[in-house]
């Protein structure tokens, strides 16, 4: 499956916009979302620069679009990453709340034969996405290690399946 997620437009949905580095937060909270799935994500942003920029960091793409007179925006560069991958046998999700970015997407597509190409709204994902966040095996995964009270805790309850166990 290929994401190719509106990279502002979530922030947007996730309140992240008015924190100072949103762009990295964003990208952390997705590499953990998309942690072991066998995706490939393109996470657009808008840019300032004339020349823009791409990297990619763990298995997300990040594009921070051109701001020049052939990009010119996130949205166009998200039309064109639809039409590149139009061909491509996985499954195509466009992340987005905006309507008219949805409507280009599925247009740029129309009579082309390519699958079904599916929209999913930046509100739901970035609900998806908070859910995950919320499950507590996953946070202690995500963080790397437990702590001291975590790991007693732990060993208190597998101590007392096992005398259970034993009897």
């Amino acid at each position: 499956m290929i994401y190719v997620i509106d990279a502002n437009n979530l922030a947007g949905r996730l309140n992240l916009l008015l924190k100072k580095d949103f762009d990295t937060i964003l990208i952390e909270r997705l590499n953990r979302f998309f942690s072991g799935k066998k995706v490939e994500v393109f996470l657009v942003f808008d840019s300032s620069d004339p020349l823009g920029d791409k990297y990619k960091s763990d298995n997300i793409k990040v594009i921070y679009a051109p701001k020049d007179d052939h990009c010119g925006s996130a949205d166009k560069k998200i039309i064109e990453l639809v039409k590149r991958y139009n061909n491509d046998k996985r499954e195509m999700v466009v992340v987005t709340d905006d309507v008219e970015l949805a409507r280009k997407a599925k247009k740029s597509l129309s009579g082309s034969g390519q699958k079904k190409l599916q929209i999913e709204g930046a509100s739901g994902f970035g609900e998806r996405l908070k859910k995950k966040e919320a499950t507590p095996i996953e946070d202690k995964a995500n963080r790397g290690s437990w702590s001291k009270p975590e790991v007693e805790e732990f060993n208190k309850n597998l101590l007392n399946r096992f005398k259970k166990y034993k009897k």
